[in-house]
């Protein structure tokens, strides 16, 4: 009976301390890992926040990218290293993959710094991926959300 009361104060204290709980991965390490080479576009939405400009502050919207050539190539055990095939001025693309798992993190030089993103996903198939990113901007913003990668081979 005590656990019912507990429970909505922390519920409660988290949202007066705007803490984030995040959803788990809907992936998994076990299994074989599938090749996810091709041309990725990137898209997603979210949240940006704490920006030293607060006109920047508020909704989010991420791509959809240019089509990207990503390369998956074997690596130790059952993971795959996530890398761009081609390369693109100021722009960098790693990561890697184990099971249904996908975490791979991008970098942009843009005027007055670098952009990057972290994104961890699974893989629903071998032209799917989604999940949660992070971002950080050289105007102190910070941006969480959610992204889809298609993959054509």
């Amino acid at each position: 009976m005590r656990f019912w009361l507990i429970l909505p104060l922390l519920l409660t204290s988290c949202e007066l301390l705007d803490l984030q709980i995040p959803e788990p991965r809907n992936c998994s390490t076990a299994g074989s890992t599938a090749d996810l080479s091709g041309e990725w576009v990137i898209k997603g939405v979210g949240d940006r926040k704490g920006c030293d400009d607060s006109i920047w502050d508020g909704s989010f919207e991420l791509g959809p990218s240019r089509a990207l050539r990503v390369e998956s190539t074997p690596t130790a055990g059952t993971m795959r290293d996530l890398a761009l095939g081609d390369s693109i001025s100021g722009f960098q693309l790693n990561g890697h993959t184990e099971g249904s798992c996908v975490d791979f993190t991008t970098s942009e030089a843009v005027e007055g710094g670098t952009v990057s993103y972290a994104f961890q996903g699974g893989a629903a198939s071998t032209s799917n991926v989604a999940g949660t990113f992070t971002s950080t901007h050289p105007l102190g913003c910070i941006v969480e959300g959610t992204f889809e990668v298609t993959i054509q081979p």
